[in-house]
């Protein structure tokens, strides 16, 4: 089988599930004997025409695009105009009859135009979805709102007060999508104007400025998006929450669910010794929509009830600041490196205390294929591996701490769930081929 997957490209230059998932998925694909191609979109030139280019890749059929549609990643969009830019069919008609490809896997909308799939379409190529985020009905891909509550997606009202202030302006999405920013993403200079850009966000999304964008402007996008989306065979559901959220919006649409994994992930003994003081991880960061305020509340009406013989272990920011006592840890960045390192306690709980409708969750599968018991809020999708004892009501640190204190500790995850090869092969046999 020959199969076109569409992403933002590949790690390290991009990262996050969706990346990792897909470079995951290509490699096993590979593997197995299939023929695997990737586009992406590339850098903006001084020409303003769209073409493809191909790249050296040793694993893969690697393609880019010149003077892509921009990402906005989840920084959210302020001008939904330059999302929208038409550009000459041809070109990805061309391409795609010079690749033949017998599926197209799309693992996001960003950077692509829609006269990608309006090409694909038209030469009765098979296309599926997977359902990694929000973006096609939420720019900020999460379906909160400014304050922070649910939101039900493709709501140009609510956008326009979400975005305003937000968004990349069209200089930091050139330099963000360039070549040079591909090589030195990594550098101390680069490192510090993410740093100092994120501190301005904050700060920026603290106060209320005035919208850039009017509600008929995001109604248009979202129209363009679903005129992309109705050019898909199957949307592939990683999770029933993305499966109920996304079926609001498109219920017209076919769908399959099937959850996800990535690469790597081993079994290993249950890390459940009641003897020894319970050590619990977090593994988000700052955001609110990650949760860790909830935590540290159900934390303190522990504290109250007398159980106390916990220590607290946070991942994914410099959490000094909110450290009450000895018993919180802050651990900084989780990386590979550190890996082992998180794992290593005897009676291990991980909190994922989301208050996002998360469309999975690969922390849950890390922490239950490493030993770890697992709690986490009924709005992740990976709660499907978890009794209802592991699940607690979402914001609700009351539920969370009764949680703590009553959950299931003997849950094991299966190999088949964490295989790529097993998950390789139920995407080709219920995906690819329906």
């Amino acid at each position: 089988m020959r199969v076109l997957h569409l992403s933002l490209g590949l790690p390290p230059f991009r990262t996050g599930g969706l990346n990792r998932y897909c470079a995951d998925l290509m490699q096993q694909q590979v593997e197995d004997g299939q023929d695997v191609l990737l586009l992406y979109p590339g850098e903006f030139s001084f020409f303003t025409q769209v073409r493809i280019v191909r790249q050296k890749d040793v694993r893969f059929s690697l393609y880019k695009i010149i003077n892509p549609l921009p990402l906005p990643l989840t920084n959210g969009i302020s001008a939904p105009e330059r999302y929208m830019k038409p550009c000459d069919k041809e070109v990805y008609r061309s391409f795609l009859k010079d690749v033949k490809p017998d599926v197209i896997h799309v693992h996001t909308l960003q950077g692509f135009h829609k006269e990608l799939f309006e090409a694909a379409k038209e030469l009765n190529l098979r296309m599926v979805y997977t359902t990694h985020d929000y973006y096609p009905f939420c720019p900020l891909c999460i379906l909160l709102d400014s304050n922070g509550e649910q939101c039900t997606g493709s709501c140009p009202e609510k956008c326009v007060v979400c975005n305003a202030g937000r968004g990349l302006t069209q200089k930091q999405e050139y330099l963000m999508q360039s070549s040079v920013y591909a090589r030195l993403k990594y550098s101390t200079l680069f490192k510090r104007i993410r740093s100092s850009q994120r501190k301005h966000n904050a700060k920026r999304a603290q106060c209320t400025p005035a919208p850039q964008a009017t509600a008929d402007d995001y109604q248009q996008l979202f129209d363009y998006y679903a005129e992309m989306m109705r050019c898909i065979n199957l949307i592939h559901a990683n999770s029933e929450i993305s499966l109920t959220t996304y079926k609001k919006v498109y219920p017209e649409f076919r769908y399959k669910m099937v959850p996800i994994t990535h690469a790597g992930l081993k079994c290993k003994a249950l890390k459940n010794d009641r003897e020894k003081p319970l050590d619990i991880s977090f593994l988000g960061g700052m955001d609110a929509f990650k949760g860790v305020d909830v935590l540290f509340h159900a934390l303190e009406i522990l504290d109250a009830q007398g159980f106390s013989d916990w220590n607290l272990w946070l991942y994914g920011a410099d959490f000094t600041g909110l450290c009450k006592d000895k018993r919180y840890h802050s651990m900084g960045r989780f990386t590979k490196e550190n890996e082992a390192e998180v794992w290593k306690h005897p009676n291990h709980l991980l909190v994922v205390p989301s208050k996002w409708m998360e469309t999975f969750s690969f922390v849950v599968q890390e922490g239950l294929a490493n030993g770890a018991s697992v709690v986490c809020s009924d709005l992740v999708g990976a709660q499907l591996y978890l009794p209802q004892e592991n699940i607690f009501r979402h914001n609700d640190a009351e539920s969370l701490a009764n949680a703590i204190q009553n959950y299931n500790y003997n849950v094991k995850i299966c190999e088949d769930a964490v295989s790529m090869k097993k998950h390789s092969k139920a995407i080709a046999e219920d995906i690819y081929r329906i």
